[in-house]
């Protein structure tokens, strides 16, 4: 199934953070619904970062407050469509719990059924994004995860100001493919609303679901905090929810090309969040084009070698690299570092020969 696959190891991105390229104009991630903290992708920009994690559970907040820097900011607010009073819905497994009610009568029919069912009802004051925005005083947003069990393009709608200035650059976000789960939007019109704000598609990863009637292997050893197993991800089935991950593509040939209109120092986050996410060849095609412009601030060279030694996994230079690509393009198991733990393959064909002289 497609993943989604996130370099822990930023070659590049580490270097840049080293020069302290965002000490002056930080990185700003907003993460709504940030229940057990940032991802660890994050951490390669130490305290060039500023991240504004909304939160509706206080008891968490207050958790993931004693231990964070000052560069994290917790919020115990709940973000939706409109401003007001709404109900959370509370489920049985914790995580799923959210502001969109799981339709049983659709849900019993899978595997994971039990782990829906809403167990209690509580209301809680709900903001908008741009209230959120303004009352936290939250600036241009490079980068926006959303992950609130139904409700992120009802909180995205509800943000006008988040748009502006080419804002934001990327973004990830849980996605529902059936409004039969909980009557929240589908991705369709997810995907519509952002593609309408100048974002694309760069990577997806989505999760199947076995009906309850004959059920297919779990993914993992599911279990609760209190050591209950679970059933929920399952090898196949029919799929049902997922990750989206966007960028802004500021090279289509549209008219003015969008590059044009960003500082040296955004297109450098643009370049490191695509480091990030596994799309080193989009961080060269982008930087390529604003060689130019960014030669006054940084090496370029230097750092389009270090793109294309974390695709190889060993030191090289970009022109090796690619020079040596066209003259043999053997398919190959990158070794790109990734989430996993798990030991990378080693590169095969001409990858593997570079470096055996």
């Amino acid at each position: 199934m497609p993943m989604l696959t996130v370099n822990l190891t930023p070659l590049m991105t580490t270097f840049l953070v080293g020069q302290g390229a965002f000490r002056d104009d930080p990185v700003v991630l907003m993460d709504v619904g940030a229940r057990g903290g940032i991802g660890r992708e994050w951490e390669v920009f130490g305290d060039q970062v500023r991240a504004y994690c909304f939160e509706p559970d206080e008891a968490e907040c207050r958790r993931l407050s004693a231990s964070a820097p000052s560069h994290l900011i917790y919020i115990p607010r709940a973000l939706g469509r409109t401003q007001g009073r709404q109900v959370l819905y509370h489920t049985a497994l914790p995580d799923s719990a959210g502001l969109y009610k799981t339709r049983m009568e659709y849900f019993n029919r899978l595997l994971n059924r039990d782990n829906a069912v809403t167990v209690r009802e509580t209301e809680l004051d709900v903001i908008s994004l741009d209230e959120a925005i303004l009352e936290f005083h939250v600036p241009a947003v490079d980068f926006i995860k959303l992950d609130i069990e139904g409700a992120e393009l009802d909180v995205l709608e509800s943000g006008s100001k988040l748009f502006e200035r080419r804002s934001p650059l990327g973004l990830l976000s849980e996605v529902r493919l059936h409004e039969e789960i909980n009557g929240s939007p589908s991705f369709a019109r997810f995907d519509a609303f952002l593609q309408e704000r100048g974002l694309r598609v760069y990577d997806l990863q989505f999760y199947y679901q076995s009906r309850i009637a004959m059920p297919y292997p779990g993914l993992e050893h599911y279990r609760r905090p209190n050591g209950d197993k679970f059933f929920a991800y399952t090898s196949r089935g029919q799929l049902q929810d997922g990750d989206a991950l966007y960028f802004r593509d500021l090279l289509l040939p549209v008219g003015k090309p969008a590059v044009d209109d960003l500082s040296p120092t955004r297109i450098l986050k643009m370049c490191a969040f695509l480091e990030i996410f596994s799309m080193n060849d989009c961080a060269a095609e982008l930087m390529l084009a604003a060689k130019d412009r960014l030669a006054a601030t940084i090496d370029v060279d230097r750092l389009l070698d270090l793109l294309a030694s974390g695709v190889i996994g060993e030191p090289t230079t970009f022109k090796a690299y690619t020079e040596r690509y066209f003259q043999d393009p053997t398919p190959i198991v990158g070794a790109m570092p990734s989430m996993s733990d798990k030991p990378v393959p080693a590169a095969r064909g001409w990858l593997s020969r570079v470096f055996a002289r």
